[in-house]
């Protein structure tokens, strides 16, 4: 079974998650369904009610899942369901994980491996039939649009990037550039097109994601001063990634 999930969500559960290290952050994830595969286009944080108590666990307060159901009855939208992070240990379930999951029959489970502050792969699970096991669901990455109600808080965001971006840094003028990245089977899962944004002061871009057995395409629209991206693209080839230029940089 797959899910698909726009980049935008996926970046605003990983940002969340690190902001939540050394603790488990949590939250809704909100989409439709596409037949028989679940769409996510947005991410709820959640106030983890267990937070002061200890870092390993996580709870949801009864009554934001009330107001947030509420909020989408009419909507064609709903509650598809849960992200959490694991600080310092693997996105793979917990005992205690599937014990909670059990009281959910139907929802999705993404856990978010959290390593020193730095999130660093998601795996999202669905409960098996039987329910007593999880079972693992691929994941395509697409950019998608915003929900209806959420269009006019993306336009502001991204101008607001924009504008940013127009600035530049110190050491030249801002200039674009697209590129090819591909991905081997071990890369696949580490999020370095967020690492690079957070690394290096370059606005990054998703336009087009696809998975093909164990090689994943990116192609992704870069924003910075031509040093700045040098040295962005220089990182991502020591890690691993293939990278492919689609066009010249334009100076604006």
């Amino acid at each position: 079974m797959t899910f698909q999930i726009s980049s935008q969500t996926l970046a605003e559960i990983f940002r969340h998650s690190a902001t939540a290290f050394p603790r488990e952050g949590c939250g809704f994830l909100l989409g439709r369904w596409d037949g028989l595969e679940p769409v996510i286009d947005e991410a709820v944080p959640a106030e983890n009610t267990k937070a002061s108590e200890r870092d390993d666990y996580f709870e949801i307060d009864p009554l934001q899942y009330k107001k947030l159901e509420d909020s989408l009855r009419g909507s064609g939208r709903q509650i598809l369901g849960f992200y959490h992070s694991h600080p310092n240990h693997p996105d793979v379930p917990s005992y205690t994980d599937l014990s909670f999951a059990k009281g959910w029959p139907g929802f999705l489970w993404m856990i978010v491996q959290v390593v020193d502050g730095v999130p660093v792969s998601q795996q999202t699970y669905s409960l098996s039939e039987d329910g007593e096991n999880f079972q693992r669901l691929d994941c395509n990455l697409k950019r998608l649009p915003p929900p209806a109600e959420k269009t006019a808080d993306y336009e502001r965001m991204e101008r607001e990037i924009a504008g940013a971006s127009t600035r530049g840094a110190a050491g030249g003028p801002v200039v674009r550039r697209k590129v090819y990245l591909t991905f081997s089977q071990t890369l696949i899962q580490k999020p370095l097109v967020w690492e690079l944004a957070q690394r290096f002061r370059i606005v990054t871009n998703i336009r087009h994601a696809s998975v093909s057995g164990d090689t994943a395409l990116v192609g992704l629209g870069l924003e910075g001063t031509a040093g700045e991206i040098d040295r962005g693209l220089a990182w991502l080839e020591a890690e691993g990634v293939r990278i492919e230029p689609i066009e010249l940089g334009i100076v604006e």
